[in-house]
């Protein structure tokens, strides 16, 4: 069975993203003006720490980032000019060849189940973080000695461990999107990925290009708050630009290397 190679694929959504930057820039500006809008309208609606609110306000740029995303997947792929904004963005004239199209998929439902899964991935995670970070937490004070369980290390652990291994093995159906919007069917991927194997080199591929993106935008946006006075207009129109920007770049990055990583394993002739 192939393995994911994490080190090319996370190289190439590096490279792609900075090589092909004109041409995403212009594609991705609609993305960027309605997420700076749905994250204005966080600040009037007071809903900073209301997480579930959060993400209803935020559903406008889901759907047109999900329109990105999903023409930026057949872009990299087979060369496609994304469509955004009602309108085709036509891609610059390139030297590199189109990957032969390999699946068994319509253009029309490539296109469709792959937003629509992008989409309901989406609102599952908005849904998660808004009960867990929105749900009431008691105090010490309110928890009686007998309402507190207390678990053995040994046990502890093996939960920990146990959920560890959980996220680890579902992490693959995070991107369902990618083999949908590439023409291959969900479960022709399920089979073709390496099981733990796989999932730990996507798992990899996701550090990769997060972590550095999100240390360089955390300290630009540590230096916003040093320089503007918290709360005000400055300090929030310059805080949303650059959290949109980001959500943005770092997106295309981990698209990008995901889409390049999946479609080998899926073209790969190794059972």
């Amino acid at each position: 069975m192939a393995s994911f190679d994490f080190v090319n694929s996370a190289a190439k959504g590096y490279e792609f993203v900075w090589s092909e930057r004109k041409y995403l820039s212009r594609v991705a500006a609609p993305v960027f003006f309605v997420k700076l809008v749905c994250l204005f309208a966080v600040f009037v609606f007071g809903a900073q720490d209301k997480y579930m609110l959060q993400g209803i306000i935020s559903m406008p740029g889901l759907v047109i980032e999900a329109i990105f995303v999903i023409g930026l997947i057949r872009y990299i792929l087979y060369r496609e000019p994304i469509f955004i904004w009602g309108k085709l963005i036509i891609p610059p004239q390139s030297e590199e060849e189109p990957a032969p199209y390999q699946g068994g998929l319509s253009k029309k439902q490539c296109v469709q189940g792959g937003i629509a899964i992008y989409l309901l991935i989406r609102v599952i995670e908005t849904c998660l973080l808004g009960i867990s970070m929105d749900m009431p937490m008691p105090s010490s004070a309110e928890i009686s000695e007998e309402e507190i369980i207390k678990l053995s290390p040994a046990l502890s652990s093996f939960i920990m461990f146990s959920f560890l291994i959980l996220l680890i093995w579902v992490f693959k159906f995070f991107w369902l999107f990618v083999p949908v919007s590439a023409g291959f069917s969900m479960s022709y991927f399920i089979k073709k990925m390496p099981k733990l194997r796989g999932n730990i080199g996507m798992i990899a591929v996701w550090i990769i290009c997060s972590l550095p993106l999100m240390v360089m935008f955390s300290a630009v946006l540590q230096a916003i708050s040093e320089s503007f006075e918290g709360g005000s207009v400055s300090d929030i129109v310059s805080t949303s630009i650059i959290k949109s920007m980001a959500e943005i770049i770092i997106i295309s990055v981990q698209v990008t290397a995901m889409t390049y990583g999946i479609h080998k394993i899926l073209l790969s002739k190794e059972d």
